[in-house]
């Protein structure tokens, strides 16, 4: 988590479904197989605005985290959706 308590979530930002992002690791765990129940357990839940980061010498935008089905996966994952308006430099967003 950054200083201001909001989650930062690395993403991979070549992968995406219909701009749903769903490469996502939080403290080193993947999310793309987590229930709703164990990202619950990392304090993660739908709805939630987080920070996505690819590289560090990158940048940072704020996110929705969602849970849902993803057609290219077949399957229910978590997905973060990116506010694209609030791309900042990295470590910037707080």
């Amino acid at each position: 988590m950054t200083g201001g308590g909001i989650p930062r979530i690395y993403t991979d930002f070549n992968t995406a479904e219909r701009g749903r992002y769903w490469i996502l690791r939080y403290k080193d765990i993947p999310l793309d197989d987590a229930s709703i129940a164990a990202a619950n357990k990392l304090g993660l839940t739908v709805g939630q605005r987080v920070i996505l980061y690819q590289d560090e010498d990158d940048f940072d935008v704020f996110a929705d985290l969602d849970f849902g089905f993803l057609s290219d996966l077949k399957r229910e994952t978590w997905f973060a959706l990116p506010d694209w308006g609030t791309k900042a430099k990295y470590g910037e967003l707080k």
